[in-house]
Protein backbone atom coordinates (compact mmCIF):
# COMPACT_ATOMS: atom_id res chain seq x y z
CA UNK A 1 0.00 0.00 0.00
CA UNK A 2 1.00 3.40 -0.77
CA UNK A 3 0.45 4.54 2.90
CA UNK A 4 3.28 1.65 4.35
CA UNK A 5 5.12 2.53 1.72
CA UNK A 6 5.23 6.43 2.79
CA UNK A 7 5.43 5.72 6.68
CA UNK A 8 8.36 2.90 6.16
CA UNK A 9 10.53 5.69 4.44
CA UNK A 10 9.49 8.41 6.87
CA UNK A 11 10.21 5.69 10.01
CA UNK A 12 13.93 5.12 7.76
CA UNK A 13 14.72 9.35 7.41
CA UNK A 14 13.79 9.27 11.41
CA UNK A 15 16.20 6.19 12.15
CA UNK A 16 18.67 7.67 9.86
CA UNK A 17 18.94 11.10 11.67
CA UNK A 18 18.90 9.42 15.15
CA UNK A 19 21.82 6.89 14.34
CA UNK A 20 23.79 9.79 12.77
CA UNK A 21 23.68 11.65 16.29
CA UNK A 22 26.04 8.73 17.31
CA UNK A 23 29.08 10.32 16.90
CA UNK A 24 28.16 13.48 18.20
CA UNK A 25 27.28 11.40 21.73
CA UNK A 26 30.28 9.22 21.41
CA UNK A 27 32.27 12.55 21.00
CA UNK A 28 30.89 14.54 24.00
CA UNK A 29 30.83 10.77 26.47
CA UNK A 30 34.39 10.31 25.47
CA UNK A 31 35.71 14.04 26.16
CA UNK A 32 34.12 13.13 29.36
CA UNK A 33 36.16 10.02 30.02
CA UNK A 34 33.55 7.50 29.37
CA UNK A 35 35.10 4.20 27.14
CA UNK A 36 33.41 3.23 24.19
CA UNK A 37 31.93 -0.30 25.53
CA UNK A 38 30.96 1.58 28.75
CA UNK A 39 28.81 3.99 26.58
CA UNK A 40 27.70 1.25 24.28
CA UNK A 41 26.35 -0.33 27.11
CA UNK A 42 24.85 2.64 29.12
CA UNK A 43 23.01 3.47 25.65
CA UNK A 44 21.77 0.10 24.47
CA UNK A 45 20.64 -0.80 28.61
CA UNK A 46 18.26 2.43 28.80
CA UNK A 47 17.53 2.75 25.69
CA UNK A 48 15.69 -0.93 25.76
CA UNK A 49 13.86 -0.08 28.71
CA UNK A 50 13.09 3.24 27.43
CA UNK A 51 11.49 1.09 24.18
CA UNK A 52 10.00 -1.16 26.49
CA UNK A 53 8.63 1.22 28.80
CA UNK A 54 6.04 2.99 25.12
CA UNK A 55 5.32 -0.29 24.88
CA UNK A 56 4.02 -1.05 28.28
CA UNK A 57 2.33 2.51 27.51
CA UNK A 58 0.86 1.15 24.31
CA UNK A 59 -0.37 -1.81 25.73
CA UNK A 60 -2.35 0.42 28.36
CA UNK A 61 -4.12 2.07 25.82
CA UNK A 62 -5.09 -0.90 24.31
CA UNK A 63 -3.28 -1.84 21.57
CA UNK A 64 -1.41 -5.17 21.03
CA UNK A 65 1.79 -4.12 22.34
CA UNK A 66 3.18 -7.15 23.97
CA UNK A 67 4.14 -10.82 21.96
CA UNK A 68 1.86 -13.43 23.59
CA UNK A 69 3.76 -16.60 24.27
CA UNK A 70 1.19 -19.10 23.04
CA UNK A 71 0.70 -17.09 19.93
CA UNK A 72 4.14 -16.85 18.11
CA UNK A 73 5.50 -19.60 16.62
CA UNK A 74 8.50 -21.39 18.04
CA UNK A 75 10.40 -20.27 14.35
CA UNK A 76 9.74 -16.47 15.18
CA UNK A 77 11.16 -16.65 18.84
CA UNK A 78 14.04 -18.16 17.34
CA UNK A 79 14.34 -15.63 14.48
CA UNK A 80 14.15 -12.82 17.10
CA UNK A 81 17.03 -14.03 19.14
CA UNK A 82 18.70 -15.22 15.89
CA UNK A 83 18.11 -11.18 15.19
CA UNK A 84 19.37 -9.74 18.70
CA UNK A 85 22.37 -11.79 17.99
CA UNK A 86 23.18 -10.20 14.88
CA UNK A 87 22.73 -7.12 15.83
CA UNK A 88 25.24 -7.45 19.16
CA UNK A 89 28.08 -8.99 15.99
CA UNK A 90 26.78 -5.42 14.08
CA UNK A 91 28.41 -3.14 16.86
CA UNK A 92 30.80 -4.88 18.79
CA UNK A 93 32.44 -5.32 14.60
CA UNK A 94 31.94 -2.00 13.56
CA UNK A 95 33.39 -0.07 17.05
CA UNK A 96 36.20 -2.41 16.64
CA UNK A 97 36.94 -1.30 12.75
CA UNK A 98 36.27 2.58 13.95
CA UNK A 99 39.09 2.33 16.34
CA UNK A 100 41.41 -0.07 13.92
CA UNK A 101 41.07 1.85 11.21
CA UNK A 102 40.19 5.35 9.02
CA UNK A 103 36.25 5.91 9.72
CA UNK A 104 35.92 6.39 6.04
CA UNK A 105 37.30 2.84 5.06
CA UNK A 106 35.41 1.50 7.42
CA UNK A 107 32.03 2.72 6.20
CA UNK A 108 32.73 2.33 2.63
CA UNK A 109 33.49 -1.86 3.97
CA UNK A 110 30.66 -1.18 6.14
CA UNK A 111 28.01 -0.20 3.52
CA UNK A 112 28.06 -2.86 1.19
CA UNK A 113 25.31 -4.43 3.71
CA UNK A 114 23.22 -2.85 0.91
CA UNK A 115 24.03 -5.11 -1.73
CA UNK A 116 24.77 -8.04 0.00
CA UNK A 117 21.18 -7.44 1.05
CA UNK A 118 19.68 -7.06 -2.02
CA UNK A 119 21.26 -9.81 -3.85
CA UNK A 120 20.11 -12.51 -0.80
CA UNK A 121 16.66 -11.16 -0.81
CA UNK A 122 16.69 -12.42 -4.73
CA UNK A 123 18.04 -15.84 -3.77
CA UNK A 124 16.29 -16.06 -0.29
CA UNK A 125 12.76 -14.89 -0.57
CA UNK A 126 12.65 -14.46 -4.41
CA UNK A 127 12.15 -10.47 -4.60
CA UNK A 128 12.76 -9.64 -8.43
CA UNK A 129 15.96 -6.86 -8.68
CA UNK A 130 13.88 -4.10 -10.29
CA UNK A 131 16.05 -1.84 -12.11
CA UNK A 132 14.84 1.22 -10.55
CA UNK A 133 16.44 -0.30 -7.57
CA UNK A 134 19.58 -1.75 -9.11
CA UNK A 135 19.74 1.90 -10.53
CA UNK A 136 19.51 3.67 -6.61
CA UNK A 137 21.72 1.27 -4.93
CA UNK A 138 24.62 2.12 -7.53
CA UNK A 139 23.87 5.64 -7.45
CA UNK A 140 23.67 5.45 -3.53
CA UNK A 141 27.06 3.75 -3.30
CA UNK A 142 28.51 6.10 -5.37
CA UNK A 143 27.28 8.74 -3.50
CA UNK A 144 28.50 7.10 -0.33
CA UNK A 145 31.52 6.83 -1.47
CA UNK A 146 32.26 10.20 -2.23
CA UNK A 147 30.63 10.90 1.09
CA UNK A 148 33.13 8.72 3.17
CA UNK A 149 36.11 9.54 0.97
CA UNK A 150 35.98 13.02 -0.17
CA UNK A 151 38.23 13.63 2.81
CA UNK A 152 41.09 11.58 1.96
CA UNK A 153 40.75 12.75 -1.81
CA UNK A 154 41.11 15.97 -0.67
CA UNK A 155 44.62 15.14 1.23
CA UNK A 156 43.62 13.98 4.44
CA UNK A 157 45.37 11.24 5.88
CA UNK A 158 44.52 7.18 5.17
CA UNK A 159 45.09 4.56 7.64
CA UNK A 160 44.32 0.86 6.28
CA UNK A 161 44.47 -1.68 8.39
CA UNK A 162 43.37 -5.42 7.18
CA UNK A 163 42.16 -6.33 11.31
CA UNK A 164 39.93 -3.00 10.85
CA UNK A 165 38.52 -3.80 7.40
CA UNK A 166 37.72 -7.56 8.60
CA UNK A 167 35.76 -6.47 11.18
CA UNK A 168 33.17 -3.92 8.75
CA UNK A 169 32.87 -6.81 6.53
CA UNK A 170 32.02 -8.67 9.07
CA UNK A 171 30.01 -6.23 10.51
CA UNK A 172 28.22 -5.57 7.13
CA UNK A 173 27.17 -9.89 7.37
CA UNK A 174 25.73 -9.66 10.47
CA UNK A 175 24.08 -6.56 9.13
CA UNK A 176 23.07 -8.08 5.80
CA UNK A 177 21.28 -11.20 8.15
CA UNK A 178 19.56 -9.05 10.63
CA UNK A 179 17.98 -6.98 8.08
CA UNK A 180 16.75 -10.26 6.42
CA UNK A 181 15.69 -11.69 8.81
CA UNK A 182 13.70 -8.06 10.52
CA UNK A 183 12.21 -7.86 6.87
CA UNK A 184 9.93 -11.30 7.39
CA UNK A 185 11.43 -13.31 10.23
CA UNK A 186 8.37 -13.02 12.62
CA UNK A 187 5.52 -11.23 11.28
CA UNK A 188 3.28 -11.69 14.26
CA UNK A 189 5.49 -10.07 16.95
CA UNK A 190 4.99 -6.55 17.36
CA UNK A 191 8.02 -4.05 15.91
CA UNK A 192 7.86 -2.29 19.41
CA UNK A 193 8.59 -5.62 21.48
CA UNK A 194 11.03 -7.23 19.12
CA UNK A 195 12.71 -3.86 19.31
CA UNK A 196 12.94 -3.93 22.86
CA UNK A 197 14.19 -7.19 22.71
CA UNK A 198 16.95 -6.56 20.58
CA UNK A 199 18.15 -3.45 22.04
CA UNK A 200 17.85 -5.02 25.96
CA UNK A 201 20.08 -8.34 24.69
CA UNK A 202 23.06 -5.74 23.07
CA UNK A 203 22.85 -3.77 26.26
CA UNK A 204 23.10 -6.69 28.71
CA UNK A 205 26.02 -8.34 26.41
CA UNK A 206 28.12 -4.89 26.47
CA UNK A 207 27.56 -4.90 30.49
CA UNK A 208 28.96 -8.70 30.57
CA UNK A 209 32.11 -7.46 28.16
CA UNK A 210 33.04 -4.32 30.01
CA UNK A 211 33.40 -6.27 33.10
CA UNK A 212 35.35 -9.39 30.93
CA UNK A 213 37.50 -6.85 29.74
CA UNK A 214 38.35 -5.20 32.69
CA UNK A 215 36.04 -1.74 32.17
CA UNK A 216 33.47 -2.60 34.76
CA UNK A 217 34.42 0.41 36.38
CA UNK A 218 33.91 2.47 33.28
CA UNK A 219 29.78 1.82 33.95
CA UNK A 220 29.71 3.54 37.28
CA UNK A 221 31.64 6.44 35.87
CA UNK A 222 28.20 8.33 35.53
CA UNK A 223 27.28 8.53 39.00
CA UNK A 224 30.69 10.76 38.90
CA UNK A 225 30.87 12.37 36.26
CA UNK A 226 27.53 14.61 35.58
CA UNK A 227 28.31 16.05 32.97
CA UNK A 228 28.09 12.48 31.01
CA UNK A 229 24.59 12.36 31.94
CA UNK A 230 23.32 14.64 29.19
CA UNK A 231 25.55 12.55 25.98
CA UNK A 232 24.23 9.56 27.83
CA UNK A 233 20.83 10.52 27.57
CA UNK A 234 21.30 11.69 23.94
CA UNK A 235 22.33 8.80 22.87
CA UNK A 236 19.43 6.71 24.55
CA UNK A 237 16.79 8.34 23.46
CA UNK A 238 17.75 10.19 20.39
CA UNK A 239 20.80 7.29 19.18
CA UNK A 240 18.48 4.16 20.25
CA UNK A 241 15.43 4.03 21.52
CA UNK A 242 13.53 5.97 18.56
CA UNK A 243 15.92 4.89 15.61
CA UNK A 244 15.82 1.64 16.43
CA UNK A 245 12.03 1.12 17.31
CA UNK A 246 11.88 3.01 13.49
CA UNK A 247 14.28 0.98 11.86
CA UNK A 248 12.82 -2.20 12.96
CA UNK A 249 9.39 -0.87 11.95
CA UNK A 250 10.75 0.70 8.88
CA UNK A 251 12.19 -2.39 7.23
CA UNK A 252 9.26 -4.56 7.59
CA UNK A 253 7.07 -1.86 6.28
CA UNK A 254 9.55 -1.91 3.03
CA UNK A 255 11.10 -4.80 2.58
CA UNK A 256 14.78 -5.53 3.56
CA UNK A 257 16.30 -4.56 0.08
CA UNK A 258 14.57 -0.90 -0.06
CA UNK A 259 15.15 -0.40 3.27
CA UNK A 260 19.05 -1.11 3.20
CA UNK A 261 19.38 0.92 0.44
CA UNK A 262 17.66 3.90 2.45
CA UNK A 263 19.72 3.28 5.19
CA UNK A 264 22.48 4.37 2.80
CA UNK A 265 21.43 8.45 4.08
CA UNK A 266 22.87 8.04 7.41
CA UNK A 267 26.49 8.89 6.77
CA UNK A 268 25.42 12.07 4.86
CA UNK A 269 23.22 13.01 7.34
CA UNK A 270 26.50 12.64 10.15
CA UNK A 271 28.71 14.39 7.85
CA UNK A 272 26.11 17.05 7.96
CA UNK A 273 25.10 16.75 11.92
CA UNK A 274 28.97 17.24 12.83
CA UNK A 275 29.59 20.27 10.25
CA UNK A 276 26.78 21.71 12.41
CA UNK A 277 27.42 20.60 15.92
CA UNK A 278 31.34 19.17 16.01
CA UNK A 279 32.73 21.79 13.10
CA UNK A 280 33.71 19.53 10.98
CA UNK A 281 33.36 21.04 7.65
CA UNK A 282 32.70 19.06 4.47
CA UNK A 283 34.42 19.17 1.49
CA UNK A 284 32.83 19.57 -2.55
CA UNK A 285 33.17 16.14 -3.12
CA UNK A 286 31.05 15.19 0.12
CA UNK A 287 27.88 17.62 -0.75
CA UNK A 288 28.27 16.19 -4.37
CA UNK A 289 28.28 12.28 -2.97
CA UNK A 290 25.43 13.48 -0.22
CA UNK A 291 23.43 14.91 -3.47
CA UNK A 292 23.72 11.59 -5.22
CA UNK A 293 22.11 9.41 -2.23
CA UNK A 294 19.35 11.58 -1.83
CA UNK A 295 18.56 11.03 -5.58
CA UNK A 296 18.60 7.54 -5.04
CA UNK A 297 16.31 7.56 -2.57
CA UNK A 298 14.06 9.28 -4.69
CA UNK A 299 14.38 7.23 -7.60
CA UNK A 300 14.19 4.05 -5.25
CA UNK A 301 10.34 5.22 -3.93
CA UNK A 302 8.07 2.53 -5.92
CA UNK A 303 4.97 0.95 -4.73
CA UNK A 304 4.94 -2.38 -1.64
CA UNK A 305 2.40 -3.90 0.32
CA UNK A 306 2.97 -4.54 3.40
CA UNK A 307 0.93 -7.55 6.44
CA UNK A 308 2.91 -7.44 9.33
CA UNK A 309 2.36 -6.27 12.90
CA UNK A 310 3.35 -2.76 13.70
Amino acid sequence: MKEARFLGTALLLISAFGFATLGISTRGAADSGLDTLAYVAWRNTLGGLVILGGVAAAAALGHRAFARRGTIPRREWLALAAASTMAVGVQLSIFGAFNSTTIAIALITFYSFPALVTLAAVRVYGERLEPRQAAALALASVGLILVALGPVMEGAGVRVDLAGIGLAFAAAIFQTVYSLIIGRGFNTIPSGFATAVIVGVAGLVSIVLAIVVGQGSQLGLPFDVSALWPWILLAVVVGAAIPTAANVTGIRLLGPSRASILMMIEPVVGVALAAVFLAERPVPLQFLGGAAVIIAGVVLQSRRRSSVVV
